[in-house]
C-alpha cells in the first residue's frame, strides 16, 4: 500500500529549505503558478457569468458601487495625496469619511496597474472579486500541502475555502470574498514554530500585515487564531517559555503593527470626533446558533431551497455543505500519521518533572525552582473553582461592588469571569490532568496522538471558528466584544465562521488522504472526482447579476469641468423616492465619484454623518424651507445636480424650492444633460461657484425648437415632456421587483432619432433573448412629436409561461436597436417569475 508521503520538493510543515538548484527552483514556481492558475479557472466558471459582463455585473446595485468607488478612491488617495486619504470626497466636507467603512487598502494594492492603465472601476471590480476567490483558494491550498503534503487533497481544500456557500453571500462584500489571508497567515506560523528565525518571522509579520489590510474582520479574528495556533505549536514543542523562540516572531509583529498605526488611527479619530459607539444589541442579533450552521446559503444550487434558508438571515447561513463533514469525519476515524508527513523540530516529548538547565529554557528553569507542580496545580484549581462560582452568579445576576455610594467594581455579564475560568482549566490540564480524571496532560495528548500538530491546529481553528460564530451567545465573543475595544467596532460575529472553515478545509483534505492510498493514476482520479463532487455541491452558478447603467451624461461632463466647489446631487438621502426603476441613489452618486472626481455633498457608507442627515431632511420636507441654501452655501456647495425621473410627483417640494433659488437670484441654471427619459438639470450656487460663465452650456434650439433654458421652465412646471438626442424608453407597467405569475404580457415604447428597427428582450443577464413585436402607439407619438423616423414606437411580448433558461429570481433588459444598427440597453428590471 503505498504512502501519501510528500515528493521532495514539498515543503514540509516548518522545514526551511536550503539553496536549490535553478531547476528545482523552476519547478516550485510551476507548481504555485499552477495552482494559482486552477483557482483562477473554477473562479470564473463558479461566478458565470460575471465574465462575460466585466463592465457592469455586480451583486446587487449596493454595497458593490461603494466598494468600486472605495478601491478608485484608495489608488487615487495613496497617489495623489496620502495625507488626505481618510478624509475621502464624499459626505463633503465631513472629516474621516473613509473611516466610516472599511478602507480595503489590501485590495486597492492589487489594482493599481489597472487604474494606471485607465481600466473602468466596475472592471476592476470584478477583476477584485475573481482574484479573491482565486486567491482564497490559493491560501487553503498552500496551507492544507503543508499539513497533509498531497497536491490532490490541497487542490480539495483550496476548493471548499474559496466556494464555500457563505462566500457567495457575501458576494456584496468584497472584504470577504478575499479570504485567502488567513490560511496564509496560519502557514506562516507553522513555518516559524517550527523554524523559530528572523527570515520566517518576517514572513509572519508581512502575512499578518496583509491580513489586517484586507479588513477588520481579518486582522482580529485572524490575529486571534494565528497566535492560539502559535502557541499550540509552541507549547506542544517545548518552546511556549523560551525567550529566543519569542523575540523574532515578537519584533516582526510589533513592525507590523506600527505600520498598520496610519491605517487604524483614522477610525478611533472619527469614532471619537462623531462620537460613534456600536452597541451589543447589532451584535447580538448577528450572532449565530447552533442551528444556523445547519442552514445552507439560499444562492446553493443544491440546499438553497430548502426551508431553513427562508428563516436564516444570509449573514448566518452557516452550513459548508455535506461532503466536507464527511471527508472531516474520515479524518477523525481512518487517517493514520504514516499518512501524513513528518514534522520538522518535533522531538520526543519531555514529561512535567525537573528539567535540567541544558534541557529547559531560562524562564522555565526560573518558574520550576521557584514553584512546584503541586503548588501551582492546587493554585489554578481554586481560582477555577472561584471563577465557576463567579460565572454562575454572573449569568443568573450582575455583580455590584459599591463602597460609600460610588461603584468600585462591576460585572453584568459572564463574558470575563467565564474566559479565565477556561484558561485557568485549560493551563491546569496543560501541565497535568486531574488524577481522578485522567493521567498526563494535555500536551502529552497532543504529542502521543495520531495527528501532528497540524491536524490538531486545524481543530484549534474550528472550534475558535464555530465558537465565535455564535457571538455574544456565548462568552467566547462576549468577552472580547467587552474587554477588546477593537471588537466592538465588529457588527456581524458570524463571521469568524471564516476562521472554522479555515481549520475544515484541512481536514477535509486530511480525511481525502485515506482514499489516496494507492498508486499515483488512482489518486489522480479519487482526487479529481472528490473535486469535481465538490464543485457540483457547491456550486452557484449561473449567477443573476444586477448589470449596472451607464454612467450619466453630467458626470463625463465634471470629470473636465472646473467646478469651484463641491456637489450636491439630488434627490438625497434614503427618503429619496425613485419613480424609475434605479435603486440605492445615494450609493450611484458615490459610484459616480469614481468617474468625475469632484467632492459630493452626498455619501453612502456604515454611517452617516450630522450635517447629511440635516441636508437630508431639509431636502425631503414637504415644503423645503431657504434654510437649505445656507446650509449648502456654508458647506461649500457650488453645483447642484437634478436627477428628474428620480424625483417624482412627490418631489414637487424640490422643483419649488428650486425655482425660489432662481427668483432670489441664489441660484443660476446652467444646462440639461441626457438620462433616461426626462434628462438631469445643473444648477449653481452663485455665491459659491466663481466660474458660472464657463460652465454654462449652448443655449441653441435642439431638435424640438426649444433652448436649454426652455427645457428647465418644463421641468420645473413638471409638466411636458423634452427631447433626448439618443435612443430612450421604458416598461409601462413592469417596475423593479414586481413578481409575474404563468403567462406574461410585458410591453412599452422606445424612441431614437434615428428611428428603431428592433426591441429586444433580455431575460437572465441576456442569456435568454426574445424579439418583441413593434407597434404603433398614438400616445407615444403626441407626448414625443420630434422623433419621424420611428413608425412603431411600442413594443409588446406575450409569452405563455417563463420560458426555459430563466429562473424564478430574474431580470429584463429593453435592448433598442436603432435606425443605424446601434445598441442601446436600459436599465435592467429584477423579476420574481412564478409558474403558476
Amino acid at each position: 500500500m503505498t504512502s501519501t508521503s510528500p515528493p521532495a520538493d514539498t515543503p514540509v510543515i516548518g522545514v526551511e529549505e536550503g539553496p536549490q538548484p535553478r531547476a528545482e527552483l523552476r519547478q516550485v514556481v510551476l507548481r504555485e503558478g499552477l495552482a494559482l492558475l486552477f483557482f483562477a479557472i473554477l473562479s470564473v466558471l463558479m461566478t458565470w457569468p460575471l465574465v462575460l459582463h466585466m463592465p457592469s455585473a455586480v451583486s446587487d446595485p449596493g454595497d458593490p458601487w461603494l466598494i468600486a468607488w472605495i478601491l478608485e478612491w484608495d489608488v487615487r488617495g495613496m497617489l495623489e495625496d496620502p495625507g488626505s486619504l481618510f478624509h475621502a470626497p464624499i459626505f463633503h466636507p465631513s472629516p474621516w469619511a473613509l473611516a466610516f467603512s472599511e478602507n480595503k487598502l489590501g485590495i486597492a494594492l492589487f489594482t493599481v496597474p489597472l487604474y494606471a492603465m485607465g481600466v473602468d472601476p466596475i472592471v476592476i471590480y470584478n477583476f477584485a472579486v475573481l482574484l479573491g476567490f482565486a486567491l482564497s483558494g490559493y491560501g487553503a491550498w498552500f496551507l492544507a500541502r503543508m499539513v497533509t503534503g498531497s497536491i490532490p487533497a490541497a487542490l480539495l481544500a483550496g476548493t471548499f475555502y474559496a466556494f464555500v456557500p457563505y462566500r457567495f453571500d457575501q458576494l456584496s462584500h468584497l472584504q470577504h470574498v478575499w479570504g485567502g489571508a488567513i490560511p496564509l497567515l496560519i502557514a506562516s506560523v507553522f513555518w516559524y514554530a517550527s523554524s523559530p528565525r528572523w527570515k520566517s518571522a518576517v514572513l509572519v509579520g508581512l502575512a499578518f500585515y496583509m491580513n489586517a489590510l484586507i479588513n477588520i474582520h481579518w486582522l482580529l479574528f485572524g490575529s486571534f487564531a494565528a497566535i492560539a495556533s502559535l502557541l499550540l505549536l509552541a507549547g506542544v514543542r517545548g518552546s511556549l517559555l523560551k525567550v529566543r523562540f519569542w523575540i523574532p516572531v515578537g519584533a516582526a509583529l510589533l513592525l507590523a503593527g506600527a505600520l498598520l498605526l496610519p491605517v487604524l488611527t483614522p477610525y478611533q479619530k472619527m469614532s471619537e470626533h462623531y462620537g460613534v459607539k456600536r452597541g451589543a444589541g447589532e451584535a447580538r442579533a448577528y450572532s449565530a446558533t447552533w442551528t444556523d450552521w445547519l442552514a445552507p446559503s439560499a444562492r446553493n444550487r443544491l440546499y438553497g431551497s430548502f426551508e431553513i434558508t427562508s428563516t436564516t438571515p444570509a449573514e448566518r447561513s452557516l452550513f459548508p455543505g455535506l461532503l466536507v463533514l464527511l471527508l472531516a469525519g474520515s479524518c477523525l476515524v481512518a487517517v493514520r500519521r504514516s499518512d501524513l508527513p513528518s514534522e520538522a523540530g518535533e522531538r520526543p516529548l519531555v514529561r512535567t518533572g525537573a528539567l535540567s538547565p541544558e534541557r529547559s529554557g531560562k524562564i522555565q528553569l526560573w518558574f520550576r525552582q521557584r514553584f512546584t507542580t503541586k503548588r501551582v496545580l492546587r493554585t489554578l484549581d481554586v481560582f477555577a473553582v472561584i471563577g465557576v462560582i463567579l460565572t454562575y452568579i454572573a449569568i443568573t445576576d450582575s455583580i455590584q461592588w459599591v463602597v460609600d455610594g460610588r461603584e468600585k467594581f462591576s460585572m453584568d455579564s459572564a463574558g470575563t469571569p467565564g474566559m479565565a475560568t477556561v484558561l485557568l482549566i485549560l493551563v491546569r490540564w496543560w501541565i497535568r490532568y486531574p488524577a481522578a480524571w485522567k493521567s498526563g496532560s494535555l500536551r502529552e495528548t497532543i504529542a502521543q496522538s495520531r495527528f501532528p500538530t497540524g491536524i490538531w491546529v486545524a481543530f484549534l481553528l474550528v472550534a475558535i471558528g464555530v465558537l465565535g460564530s455564535l457571538g455574544m451567545n456565548t462568552i467566547f465573543h462576549q468577552f472580547l466584544f467587552e474587554k477588546v475595544g477593537p471588537f466592538r467596532g465588529l457588527r456581524v460575529p458570524a463571521r469568524w465562521a471564516m476562521v472554522g472553515y479555515t481549520g475544515l478545509s484541512v481536514l477535509a483534505a486530511a480525511g481525502l488522504l485515506p482514499f489516496l492510498r494507492r498508486p499515483r493514476i488512482w489518486r489522480a482520479v479519487v482526487g479529481s472526482v472528490a473535486i469535481l463532487l465538490l464543485l457540483f455541491e457547491l456550486r452557484a452558478a449561473p449567477i443573476l447579476w444586477y448589470l449596472t447603467p451607464p454612467q450619466p451624461e453630467v458626470y463625463a461632463w465634471m470629470a473636465d469641468a472646473p467646478v469651484s466647489g463641491a456637489v450636491l446631487e439630488l434627490p438625497i438621502g434614503s427618503e429619496a423616492v425613485d419613480t424609475q426603476p434605479y435603486v440605492w441613489t445615494e450609493v450611484g452618486y458615490v459610484l459616480g465619484n469614481a468617474y468625475h472626481h469632484k467632492p459630493v455633498i452626498n455619501g453612502f457608507s456604515g454611517f452617516e454623518p450630522p450635517l447629511h442627515q440635516q441636508i437630508a431632511m431639509l431636502a425631503n420636507e414637504d415644503k423645503i424651507s431657504d434654510e437649505l441654501f445656507g446650509l449648502l452655501e456654508k458647506a461649500g456647495t457650488s453645483l447642484i445636480v437634478v436627477h428628474a425621473d428620480r424625483l417624482g410627483g412627490a418631489h414637487a417640494s424640490t422643483r419649488e424650492w428650486l425655482q425660489r433659488g432662481l427668483d432670489s437670484g441664489r441660484l443660476v441654471f446652467l444646462r440639461r444633460f441626457q438620462h433616461d427619459i426626462s434628462g438631469d438639470y445643473l444648477f449653481a450656487l452663485v455665491s459659491n461657484e466663481k466660474n458660472i460663465g464657463v460652465l454654462r452650456g449652448d443655449w441653441e434650439g435642439d431638435v424640438a425648437g426649444r433652448t436649454q433654458l426652455d427645457n428647465m421652465k418644463i421641468f420645473l412646471d413638471g409638466e411636458g415632456r423634452t427631447y433626448n438626442a439618443g435612443a430612450f424608453g421604458t416598461f409601462d407597467v413592469l417596475r423593479n421587483h414586481d413578481e409575474l405569475k404563468g403567462p406574461a404580457e410585458i410591453h412599452g415604447w422606445v424612441l431614437a432619432p434615428e428611428g428603431v428597427s428592433a426591441v429586444n428582450l433580455r431575460f437572465q443577464n441576456g442569456a435568454v433573448v426574445f424579439p418583441a413585436e413593434l407597434v404603433d402607439r398614438k400616445d407615444v407619438h403626441d407626448a414625443y412629436p420630434w422623433y419621424p423616423l420611428v413608425e412603431k414606437p411600442g413594443f409588446h411580448l406575450k409569452l405563455t409561461g417563463r420560458p426555459g433558461g430563466v429562473e424564478r429570481q430574474t431580470d429584463v433588459q429593453i435592448e433598442i436597436v436603432d435606425g443605424k444598427g446601434r445598441k442601446t440597453r436600459l436599465l435592467p428590471l429584477a423579476l420574481t417569475w412564478r409558474v403558476r
